[in-house]
């Protein structure tokens, strides 16, 4: 019940802070167009892939130290000593940026800062909730704004005046988090030995990342390429939809983590699959539910919500809905793999298929339609994962048998 009572609260900030966040971007799809939507989308993929880098995969392994035994102090040093140079490297690059297209600048600056964040500190002192309220602020903040501009004669609507509202609405959200973490920030220590241990055990799960980007970023720059950004306005108008999930796939690895890793160090099979058990009840069937319902009314609420000008995003659709559940999939393997196997082998496997895909999509020409790319992503990444949760369960099996003095 403790299980389903912090989900509860987890899942409903998140997604009544994305809903509104939603309905502000698709108020704010409608009145710029497809067009210019697909530029603040292309700032957006640019943003989150650099945003691979200052993370460097810190939120999910922060709970890996923790259960080594590491104390708080230590683990906030070892996240801020990548996530503090990498932002100041990233600054750097912002500069330089900004000296051909200054909106691309500040649109990186803006997109990157969130991944500054003390989410891990609230997983690790178990205060997810508190997280998950700060979420919903800043989400709020964000969608007040941009109704705000929409509906008012206070400016003309263009791409950096939403740029400029994410970067405010990142910055009150940072300080609101600092301000509860000032003692524990307090004595954080920028250590150049702790950067490299980082460094040396995340460089495979950031290669990782970077692998899986190609799915739902690399493959719109090409789409992009292909097909102009108009077209890339209409897709990601529609891949909106899947923030949703990923937001709430986000809340619910919070949960989840920490147990799984917990179980694995054990090496109790009951107990792993007790935790699996929960996570497809809880998470997995709530998405394929929503999943079917979407599909049936996919058409309905596609043209209501982004108008006609937007109905070649009615062809993606029913790909979007499969996608729903692969990507659950997708974050339950992610914290298999963070927590046990060869983080090479998770590597390998996801570039493995990543380049399958973006070979794929390079053969594509201006005559394969959204609904061609929409396919070989989804299909492609469904690969990927059911071949990682696969080899994963054949690790976990047999380490945990291995443990008990079962005969594998």
């Amino acid at each position: 019940m403790k299980t389903l009572s912090s989900l509860v609260v987890l899942t409903s900030n998140s997604l009544f802070g994305s809903g509104i966040s939603y309905a502000a971007t698709i108020l704010l799809a409608r009145e710029i167009g497809p067009e210019k939507f697909g530029e603040y989308s292309y700032i957006l993929l640019l943003g989150a892939l650099i945003t691979i880098f200052v993370n460097y995969s810190t939120d999910t392994t922060a709970s890996v130290q923790f259960s080594r035994g590491y104390n708080l102090k230590r683990v906030v040093s070892s996240v801020y000593s990548v996530r503090a140079i990498a932002f100041l490297v990233l600054l750097l690059v912002a500069i330089v940026v900004s000296l051909s297209d200054w909106v691309i600048g500040i649109g990186l600056i803006a997109v990157t800062l969130p991944a500054l964040n003390t989410g891990f500190i609230f997983e690790l002192q178990s205060r997810n909730n508190i997280y998950s309220v700060i979420f919903l602020a800043e989400r709020t903040i964000f969608a007040f704004l941009i109704v705000f501009i929409l509906f008012t004669d206070w400016m003309v609507v263009d791409v950096i005046e939403v740029i400029l509202i994410l970067l405010i609405s990142s910055v009150i959200s940072l300080s609101i988090q600092y301000r509860l973490h000032y003692q524990v920030l307090g004595k954080v220590r920028i250590k150049l030995d702790l950067l490299m241990q980082v460094v040396k055990e995340n460089t495979f799960l950031v290669l990782t990342s970077i692998a899986t980007f190609g799915y739902g970023g690399l493959s719109r720059l090409i789409l992009e390429n292909n097909l102009g950004k108009e077209q890339l306005g209409i897709y990601s108008a529609v891949w909106q939809l899947i923030m949703l999930i990923t937001i709430f796939s986000a809340q619910v690895s919070k949960i989840w983590r920490i147990r799984f890793a917990t179980a694995l160090s054990e090496k109790k099979l009951t107990a792993v699959v007790s935790q699996l058990r929960d996570y497809v009840l809880y998470s997995s069937f709530p998405i394929c539910i929503f999943s079917i319902i979407f599909f049936i009314m996919s058409e309905n609420i596609i043209l209501v919500l982004f108008g006609e000008q937007y109905r070649n995003a009615v062809y993606v659709a029913p790909w979007v809905c499969i996608y729903f559940l692969v990507i659950n999939l997708d974050s339950l393997s992610a914290i298999l793999w963070t927590n046990s196997g060869s983080r090479k082998e998770y590597f390998l496997i996801t570039i493995t298929w990543s380049i399958t895909l973006v070979f794929v999509l390079l053969s594509m020409s201006e005559k394969y339609t959204l609904h061609d790319y929409a396919a070989a992503v989804v299909l492609t990444h469904f690969l990927s994962v059911m071949t990682l949760l696969a080899r994963q369960v054949n690790v976990v099996v047999t380490t945990c048998r291995a443990n008990s003095g079962v005969a594998v």
